[in-house]
């Protein structure tokens, strides 16, 4: 896919569709306003319309997007906008388009061409890796499905043209990221077990400069990392830990610590889930592939700042020496853990993650993200993460983030009478609360600040309900949404300049 930003006269553009966006004002011009009324093209926000191009113009077609009311509209409304007006352009089999940016008066859009390049980059993601090429019939064979193969951002002034590639950079730069992140979560669990999935988090991180370090079972054992080896030990499939960092310790900077659960399959264990919806469970890794694509952003972006991602990656599977419902195993941090439910495995994971980056990396800041219960599905649906914080300022660093790049989360409790339900009578913590499962998100965030550093500032992030859509929607494809990559780079290049 080629990303242009062009300099020049509007109606010289010889793309096969130029998209032009308009408010419910219809405030355009010439030549195409006339169309737009023709068309009895409103401005409603999403409404896209294409027509062919007037006189005087030499692309093949306008595509009229609307963005609903001027004082309305924000960036969000443009990201989406954008996206259904590349989808439109790719259905009709246009292999060029090329976007006017709206205006941005009297509206809350920023950064248009970002935003524009985002959508359309975005909303284009296809997972379609296992599809035969081949359409099952001789005579279609040799023909090939056309693509958009060329985007241009149209830029009217050669003096804003630099700081307009550098929007357009950032954003190839965030999407190829995000796309990364989708694939990881889509790949079939079969061809993505722990070994093999830190494999491929190591080559992309590799290519971005990304220090890597990864380590095997032997290791971890070494370092009695027993909660993460207790949730591996009923696969075939040993577990592998990967810890990437970019940048260093700096006066004055703090370091950022991202913790990313990565279980490439769960069957809930011993404790079997049901069946319907299991092939799901292959996304049951999207916090840790959210964290590996933030961090091959954040390096290629050069933000400047210490950050280590760290990636428990297991397979969580039912077998003879699968771990039991009353185990009990001893963490990294020396913390005991009575094992109630062995579905409940990713806070696990996550509590020697979260031990060995403090012990070796004693972060400022540590957030960790999760699909970790089914609780905040039923609570938020997939319209927003659930967030936890032991930090005011932290938790609202993280909501402005997410605010911005529209993965919006919801604070959510963090009181003492949540922490006590996951104490154990036979051991420290319990990995479950109840038995009936109150308050399950909350007290699985607090059964995870159980292995940390009192003093560290950290923000719990469970996408469960967000990570995974079930249905297509106008500018997105179902399967794995990427959430948290854009949510991170935000939230890391704000604690470059802010006192969070």
């Amino acid at each position: 896919m080629k990303l242009d930003v062009k300099v020049g006269e509007v109606r010289a553009n010889a793309s096969d569709a130029l998209v032009v966006f308009s408010f419910e004002d219809l405030d355009l011009m010439q030549g195409i306003a006339k169309l737009a009324k023709e068309e009895r093209f409103k401005g409603k926000k999403g409404e896209i319309n294409i027509v062919r191009a007037p006189s005087g113009f030499k692309c093949k077609h306008i595509l009229l997007a609307g963005l609903g009311k001027r004082e309305k509209a924000d960036s969000y409304t443009v990201y989406g906008t954008a996206g259904r007006a590349a989808q439109c352009a790719r259905s009709e089999e246009m292999t060029s388009v090329a976007f006017m940016l709206p205006e941005t008066a009297g509206t809350k859009i920023e950064r248009p061409a970002k935003t524009v390049c985002e959508g359309a980059l975005n909303a284009l993601y296809k997972f379609d890796e296992f599809k035969s090429k081949s359409r099952g019939r001789a005579e279609d064979e040799d023909e090939e499905e056309k693509e958009l193969a060329r985007i241009e951002v149209l830029c009217p002034f050669a003096d804003d043209a630099e700081s307009m590639k550098k929007d357009a950079d950032e954003a190839r730069i965030l999407s190829e990221s995000l796309k990364f992140t989708r694939d990881l979560a889509n790949y079939p669990s079969n061809l993505k077990r722990p070994p093999e999935l830190a494999e491929k988090i190591r080559r992309e991180a590799s290519k971005a400069g990304l220090g890597v370090r990864i380590f095997d079972e032997k290791a971890m054992k070494h370092m009695e990392m027993n909660a993460m080896l207790a949730v591996g030990v009923g696969s075939t499939s040993p577990p592998r830990l990967v810890v990437l960092e970019y940048g260093r310790k700096a006066a004055g900077k703090p370091t950022l610590c991202l913790v990313g659960k990565g279980i490439t399959f769960d069957s809930g264990g011993i404790s079997l889930k049901p069946s319907k919806g299991m092939d799901e469970m292959k996304g049951d890794m999207a916090g840790a592939a959210a964290v590996a694509g933030a961090m091959i952003a954040l390096a290629r972006l050069k933000v400047p700042l210490h950050i280590v991602g760290v990636m428990p990656l297991c397979e969580n599977m039912p077998s003879g020496s699968a771990q039991r419902p009353g185990d009990i195993v001893k963490a990294m941090n020396g913390k005991t853990i009575e094992v109630l439910n062995t579905d409940a495995e990713g806070r696990m994971v996550l509590a020697d993650a979260v031990a060995y980056a403090e012990k070796n990396y004693k972060s400022d800041y540590l957030v960790d993200i999760a699909t970790l219960t089914g609780a905040v599905s039923v609570c938020f649906g997939e319209h927003a993460t659930g967030l936890l914080s032991n930090d005011d300022k932290l938790r609202e660093a993280v909501i402005t983030a997410g605010q911005a790049v529209h993965e919006r989360c919801w604070a959510l409790p963090f009181w003492d009478e949540y922490k006590d339900m996951v104490k154990s009578k036979v051991a420290d913590v319990k990995n479950i609360g109840s038995e009936v499962g109150d308050a399950g998100t909350i007290t699985a965030a607090c059964f995870v600040w159980n292995f940390l550093n009192e003093k560290t500032k950290w923000a719990h992030l469970d996408i469960a309900g967000t990570s995974w859509m079930t249905r297509d929607k106008p500018f997105r494809q179902s399967g794995a949404t990427g959430v948290g990559v854009r949510l991170l780079v935000e939230l890391a290049r704000n604690l470059t300049g802010e006192d969070v």
